[in-house]
């Protein structure tokens, strides 16, 4: 029964390099995500959406003049 288990659980990596891989993964999307709200915090206002279609708006008429 052992040996069966090993030959189907054998090529798995040891345990701490699959702990090591979870946890560099949690940590990126830790940081992804403070990446993220930094810059929806520090984004100017001409790059929200709402001023870039008064923009677009604005371009437009004076296209039309």
């Amino acid at each position: 029964m052992i040996e069966i288990e090993d030959r189907l659980l054998g090529f798995l990596p040891q345990m701490g390099v699959i702990l090591i891989a979870i946890s560099m993964v949690i940590g990126l999307l830790i940081i992804q995500r403070i990446y993220d709200w930094v810059n929806e915090k520090i984004k100017l206002p001409y790059m929200e959406e709402e001023n870039l279609q008064q923009r677009k708006l604005l371009e437009q008429r004076k296209e039309s003049e």
